[in-house]
């Protein structure tokens, strides 16, 4: 599954390769929100849970790096892993296989 949350500025962030989304199309998502756990796809089988992250602004691929927290430890061993949400942005849901 993906999830695109739309942000202000033109900012868009995609989550991919979810289970057990929790967001809709339209809903408002806050900092902190959980939108969804870590899954597999099909793909990628092999790879575990995992997550893509990305992050676009009008319509072009940005670096993530520089959105990410860089003193926030994740556990990337920890099978329920949880994709967060940013402040005030709203979801557009999508399976993928």
């Amino acid at each position: 599954s993906l999830v695109e949350i739309s942000h202000q500025d033109g900012l868009t962030s995609v989550y991919q390769s979810l289970s057990d989304v929790k967001v809709s199309v339209g809903d408002e998502v806050h900092q902190g929100d959980v939108i969804a756990k870590a899954g597999r796809n099909l793909f990628e089988r092999n790879e575990g849970i995992h997550l893509h992250f990305g992050v676009m602004k009008d319509g072009l691929s940005l670096s993530p790096e520089s959105y990410i927290l860089k003193n926030e430890t994740v556990n990337t061993d920890d099978a329920n892993a949880e994709a967060d949400a940013d402040s005030g942005a709203n979801a557009q849901t999508q399976n993928q296989p």
